[in-house]
């Protein structure tokens, strides 16, 4: 609300924005696609649950690419917004959660994963993260 309105001569559905969820979502798609492959060689059992465990992750982690246009990966843009934390917060243990709650695995037909399967899934679903990141932090403006 203390922002100037949008200039009704620019499109919200630009050709930018456009790019910006091909990218975004090529990203995340092969980070998902590519722990699915690696589960299926080496943890055959888990690499449904590997492979989810990564889209989802990938989306809530995909937060600070979404909510700016400027990078958020700095002390004081990371803690800007505390019902985005809580979000992803609450989000993050709403997805591992039924991982450990036997009830709840056998109901989402989900497996237990080891620290080497997390490790990948967490290494890979955060790579669309560190990618937007990147790209916001070499793209903006100098002063």
């Amino acid at each position: 609300m203390r922002r100037a309105p949008r200039n009704p001569q620019q499109a919200i559905l630009s050709g930018e924005f456009f790019r910006q969820i091909a990218l975004y979502g090529g990203l995340i798609t092969a980070s998902t696609l590519a722990v699915f492959l690696w589960a299926l060689a080496y943890a055959p059992a888990q690499s449904a649950t590997m492979s989810f465990m990564t889209l989802a992750l990938a989306q809530i982690l995909h937060l600070g690419n979404a909510r700016s246009e400027r990078p958020v990966l700095n002390s004081a843009g990371v803690f800007a917004n505390r019902y985005a934390i809580g979000a992803v917060i609450v989000s993050v243990a709403l997805l591992v959660l039924p991982v450990y709650i036997p009830p709840l695995a056998a109901l989402l037909h989900i497996t237990r994963l080891g620290a080497r399967q997390w490790f990948i899934v967490v290494a890979l679903s955060s790579s669309t993260a560190i990618v937007g990141q990147a790209l916001k932090h070499a793209n903006r403006p100098r002063h």
